[in-house]
């Protein structure tokens, strides 16, 4: 997925789910390539560092454009030896009523609304 001038979206969703022994947390980590919107996910029950590299690694070709929300913290540095990488950032976007309303994304050139759209 991705490669020298495409643009990968990378985002995680967490999942609070219920079994007979209580609540079990389980991670998306999606990727969306923008061009062809061919679109990749791995459930996980974590998503550290070296978890998310994995899947990275495994999806996302090399010299790609990878927006995430990881841009500049602490630990996501190696990311820029491989990609172009790029924030993927979250908006407060006004609702009807006046509400604030979370969940829209914007990479450079484009909008995206809620990662549960992206699946859709």
């Amino acid at each position: 997925m991705g490669g020298p001038g495409h643009e990968v979206w990378l985002d995680t969703y967490k999942l609070n789910l219920r079994t007979n022994s209580g609540v079990d947390e389980f991670w998306i980590v999606g990727f969306i390539e923008k061009d062809t919107n061919r679109a990749r996910s791995y459930l996980t029950s974590d998503i550290r560092i070296d978890t998310i590299a994995l899947f990275v690694a495994k999806t996302v070709a090399k010299n790609s454009t990878l927006c995430s929300p990881y841009y500049h913290q602490v630990g996501w540095e190696f990311l820029d030896k491989f990609f172009d990488h790029q924030r993927l950032k979250k908006e407060s976007v006004q609702a009807e009523g006046g509400n604030t309303k979370s969940g829209k994304y914007r990479s450079k050139k484009s909008i995206l609304t809620g990662f549960e759209y992206m699946w859709s």
